[in-house]
């Protein structure tokens, strides 16, 4: 259960390393956390199996994800507020948010769209909590009507083909999705998310 528990370990070693100014130092931890994960994240093909049914069938490891999904809220409210009352200078200031951005990548945006997908109401509350705090609360509509709407098939532009050069498919998926964002209109997503999105969306400029 540890290995579940390193992207907390990591998020409150960040917190505890701004409140002295060092919170950059958590950019080569972050490297070492990839380094290792061969150590840590690999399962052999035998242990996968049950490893999954841990991960997605087990109280224990769903009672960690809600922790750490509260934890990682309060985290970027901690960087909200370090903001407002330090005085930082511009470099800082840009070095803080991009630490900040990167542990939001690698734990936050992760672990909301994990609960996105849980049944129990709660875990998608919370889900929803992390996007309007990571600042993209539109992700749950894109994600269910659009990238997972086609899934699987030809016309699906957001899943990379067998064999594929990851470049190729970066540099299309990218253009696809901002020429979606600004030419193509959504009519097939159903009005009840269309109002979820937009609650979402006020919500989050209301807590700006």
């Amino acid at each position: 259960m540890i290995r579940y528990c390193i992207p907390l370990f990591i998020s409150v070693t960040y917190v505890l390393l701004g409140q002295f100014y060092y919170f950059y130092l958590i950019l080569p931890l972050l490297l070492l956390a990839n380094l290792l994960n061969a150590y840590w994240g690999e399962f052999e093909i035998h242990d996968l199996k049950k490893e999954l049914h841990k991960f997605y069938g087990t109280k224990a490891v769903r009672l960690i994800k809600r922790f750490s999904a509260l934890c990682f809220i309060l985290m970027i409210i901690w960087s909200i507020y370090i903001i407002d009352a330090r005085n930082f200078s511009m470099p800082f200031f840009f070095l803080f948010a991009l630490c900040t951005g990167c542990l939001t990548g690698c734990f936050v945006v992760t672990l909301a769209h994990d609960m996105l997908h849980s049944k129990y109401s709660f875990d998608k509350f919370l889900s929803s909590g992390l996007l309007i705090a990571a600042s993209i609360p539109h992700l749950t509509g894109d994600h269910i009507f659009g990238h997972h709407r086609n899934i699987g098939l030809l016309k699906d532009t957001t899943t990379a083909r067998v064999n594929q050069n990851f470049y190729t498919y970066f540099f299309k998926l990218s253009f696809t999705q901002i020429r979606r964002s600004f030419f193509i209109r959504h009519e097939n997503i159903p009005q009840f998310m269309r109002k979820k999105i937009l609650f979402y969306s006020l919500l989050r400029i209301g807590l700006c």
